[in-house]
């Protein structure tokens, strides 16, 4: 835990590993899952799942932690715990909902939210028409979530995206930068996502002042 109340020092793998401190304050501020009642958490860096775990514990909410390593076990404490959303990577997700499809229910699961730093509409077109609320949140390790996808556009195949309200977007090089006006400490200058991106018209029921979606990226799955 970091020196001040309420926060922790998360290990960012990035060439040299370092830390960031991120405070609970800062981390319910984020994007990162919607309001439910028993969460699963999926991530192959366990340090991401413990800060999206933290997004509801700041809700008095209880995540189950799932094991990307064993997911036979996490599929079965998640029969257990009766999840009804996920908050995950792909395809991490799509893997496990293969696996706990066989023993549970998968009409319970009312939601799931899938952070990464880019998407591609095939790889998540399998979970798309299944009933159940599908987001996808643009995050940066260090500066948390930058954007969200627009669920009119996603409901019909499109994906765009619209800012997070605490973002501000630049294009730098080619390539999207962003900065948060509402970050951790050491967390607010500007940062580079590797993500190609193109403004588009807002044709949805949103009303948010920007759309863009995603040209091409370096990187791609990475919470």
């Amino acid at each position: 835990m970091a020196d001040q109340a309420n926060a922790f020092y998360k290990i960012i793998h990035a060439g040299n590993p370092y830390l960031v401190p991120r405070r609970l304050q800062d981390i319910a501020g984020e994007t990162f899952g919607i309001r439910c009642e028993r969460p699963l958490v999926l991530f192959t860096d366990p340090q991401e799942a413990v800060e999206k775990s933290l997004w509801f514990y700041a809700r008095n909410i209880l995540p189950l932690i799932g094991e990307p390593n064993n997911l036979a076990v996490t599929a079965f404490a998640a029969q257990r715990y009766g999840v009804d959303a996920i908050v995950g990577q792909l395809p991490l997700v799509t893997t496990f909902l293969s696996r706990l499809g066989g023993e549970y229910d998968l009409q319970r699961i009312a939601s799931i939210t899938l952070i990464g730093r880019d998407f591609d509409i095939r790889d998540v077109a399998s979970l798309l028409g299944e009933g159940r609320a599908v987001r996808l949140v643009l995050s940066h390790p260090v500066i948390g979530s930058f954007a969200a996808s627009c669920a009119e556009r996603l409901a019909a195949g499109e994906l765009a995206f619209h800012p997070d309200p605490a973002a501000e977007l630049f294009v730098a090089g080619g390539t999207l930068a962003v900065s948060k006006r509402r970050t951790a400490p050491g967390t607010g200058r500007r940062v580079g996502t590797g993500l190609a991106v193109r403004r588009i018209k807002n044709t949805c029921a949103c009303q948010a002042p920007v759309s863009f979606t995603i040209i091409a990226s370096p990187e791609r799955d990475q919470p």
